[in-house]
Parts: structure tokens; C-alpha cells; sequence
């Protein structure tokens, strides 16, 4: 009883803190081209959503302007870029938010600072029945969010971390349960972005 407390207590601190991190923070040399970019560390071409607003300075004339300013090679060491084109270190506004695609990848990401994105989690232990005295092993949990699952342990407990992002204190979605070839569909239901302790049977 105490190790299935202490693998709980363990899987809310990882609830709690599960989340994963979308930004494009450049890194050495991209080549920048108006609302485009090319990153010779990630062999990528990004595309600057032109609605955002991306400010820099540069350090020597202390002149504001636009990251899509930006032209031919520069060095990257977030917050700060170094032009070939005009000899000057200049500095990026980490408070604006700047959007972009991977014009390969197909991602977007935010330009610059990490930024942490929070991400539905669901913890708890899977039972025989309501009596709640036999755990089930290798029972498989996922939800109707998108298609992440997780397998529960010997004591029946389990942790899914979802990719599907945190708005869903209010909003239904299905937790399902696959025993063996039998498979319990528990909703839709309005769980929660965290549901932690939870309890489920088929």
C-alpha cells in the first residue's frame, strides 16, 4: 500500500509539472530573407507569421527595427543576433511574440524565449471492479483527445500525459480503459486538464 502511495505521490508531481515546451530559439548562423529564415544548425526554413511583431535594437546605433528586417547572415546567441551585413550585435525584445512555421516540418513555433505549453494529464489506478481491491496490470489507458495511451503497472496505476494542450476544465472528452480485447469508454465527461487519484473499472 505504501509503494502504490509513493507511485502516485510520484506521478502528480509529474502531472503537475508535464508539459512540453514549443519555441524556435536560433542557435548559430540563419540566413534571413524578409519574413523568411534558414537555420544551417536545424536545416530549416522558417516563415515569420507576418500578424506578429518580432522588435530588436541594434546595440551600436541603439535603432529599433523588425526581426523581418533582418537580412543575409547572422549569428544566433539568444537574446542577441550578430549581422554580417551591418557589423552590429543587436538585442530581441523577449517580451514579444513572434510566430513561425518549419517550412519542412510543418510546425509552428514561437520565435525566442522557451515557452512552457501546458498539456491534459490524466493519473489513477485501474480496478477489477467498484470493490476497488484487485488492481489490473497491463490494462491500456487513452482518451477520445488524441491517440497518446499508457499501460497501467503491477499496482494498476497509470500516468498519461496527453499532446493535446490544457483547456478542458469545463469541456467533456472520454477516458477509455482496454482490458485484454475488451475496451470500457468512460464519457464524454468534463474530467479536467489534471484528474488526479481517479479510479475506473470497466
Amino acid at each position: 500500500m505504501m509503494k502504490s502511495r509513493v507511485i502516485l505521490f510520484v506521478m502528480t508531481i509529474l502531472m503537475l509539472v508535464g508539459a512540453s515546451v514549443q519555441a524556435w530559439q536560433p542557435e548559430g548562423w540563419v540566413y534571413h530573407a524578409g519574413d523568411y529564415a534558414y537555420s544551417i544548425k536545424d536545416g530549416e526554413w522558417y516563415y515569420f507569421n507576418s500578424t506578429d511583431t518580432q522588435w530588436r535594437v541594434n546595440l551600436d546605433s541603439k535603432v529599433w527595427d523588425k526581426l523581418t528586417d533582418a537580412t543575409g547572415w547572422n549569428y544566433h546567441a539568444w537574446p542577441y543576433s550578430y549581422s554580417i551585413d551591418t557589423h552590429a550585435w543587436s538585442w530581441f525584445n523577449t517580451n514579444d511574440e513572434q510566430w513561425c512555421i518549419g517550412l519542412t516540418s510543418g510546425q509552428w513555433t514561437e520565435f525566442g524565449e522557451d515557452k512552457v505549453v501546458d498539456k491534459v494529464s490524466i493519473g489513477g489506478t485501474v480496478w477489477t471492479d467498484d470493490t476497488k481491491t484487485e488492481p489490473v496490470a497491463g490494462a491500456v489507458v487513452g482518451t477520445s483527445l488524441d491517440g497518446q495511451t499508457t499501460i497501467t503497472d503491477t499496482n494498476g496505476n497509470f500516468f498519461l500525459q496527453t499532446d493535446t494542450s490544457g483547456d478542458y476544465s469545463s469541456k467533456p472528452y472520454t477516458i477509455t480503459i482496454k482490458i485484454g480485447s475488451n475496451t470500457t469508454s468512460l464519457g464524454p465527461h468534463s474530467w479536467g486538464d489534471h484528474p488526479v487519484n481517479q479510479d475506473f473499472w470497466p
